[in-house]
């Protein structure tokens, strides 16, 4: 439909988004329950990654440990584990003074068919503590790479979500009230309504736009919008699902 800035006339603005801004404002609903999800998922990967630079230096001072003052000794392949887009896992054993030792190590490309094809290997190990060992055919190389991606996806998630919010909220508290005509309505499927819209901003110029609505409505119905006047393609519906103007 044509934009008609006389569908408008009457207005649709709540009194407590006439004030001054940045207006007051807090999370509701859905955006209580963002937040606290984003905050979960932002310490949950904080965690990992530190306990992730802890084990990468514990296995970077064992490898130091075992350059300067490891002792070589023949071991005997257990199993290797084939893994898909990664360096396969190799299982070995080997005996020091009488006493039986296990480790894993992962198997560069260059050395899988070496590995494949023998069964015993050298192994090289810490006379003082020998549950500290390694593959003497190549180097011990800490392996923190797997952790990257689902870590930075945590990140990226928290991140997500957190932004959803600070968005919203800085619309809330810092937006420009103004009257829309709808111009469609159609049920979204996760609950509410999507609505299209046209405004005018103060100094005339027509925006379009698109958000949720909780209620249905018809073409030509008037709705309160908020935008950026500095950006007012940044705009939506108010209220919206997760930060409210505070009385």
């Amino acid at each position: 439909m044509g934009f008609n800035p006389q569908s408008i006339q009457a207005t649709t603005i709540p009194d407590k988004l006439n004030g001054r801004v940045p207006r007051r404002t807090r999370p509701e609903g859905t955006g209580i329950a963002l937040s606290i999800a984003a905050l979960f998922i932002l310490v949950w990967a904080s965690s990992l990654a530190v306990s992730t630079v802890v084990d990468v230096r514990q296995q970077a001072r064992r490898r130091t440990a075992l350059r300067g003052n490891g002792s070589v000794v023949t071991g005997w392949k257990e199993q290797l584990l084939p893994r898909r887009g990664r360096d396969d896992k190799l299982r070995y054993s080997f005996t020091v003074s009488g006493e039986r030792y296990t480790g894993e190590a992962r198997v560069p490309r260059d050395n899988r068919i070496a590995v494949i094809h023998s069964h015993a290997l050298g192994i090289r190990y810490l006379p003082a503590n020998p549950s500290v060992n390694h593959p003497a055919d190549w180097e011990w190389s800490p392996e923190w790479g797997g952790q990257m991606v689902p870590l930075s996806l945590m990140f990226l998630m928290g991140g997500v979500l957190f932004a959803a919010v600070l968005m919203e909220r800085q619309l809330v508290a810092n937006g420009t009230a103004a009257n829309a005509v709808v111009t469609e309505c159609t049920e979204n499927s996760k609950g509410g309504f999507r609505v299209s819209y046209e405004f005018r901003t103060e100094d005339g110029t027509e925006v379009q736009g698109r958000g949720w609505s909780a209620s249905d409505q018809d073409v030509g119905d008037r709705i309160c919008v908020l935008y950026l006047p500095r950006n007012p393609k940044r705009n939506q519906p108010y209220p919206g699902q997760l930060v409210r103007v505070v009385e």
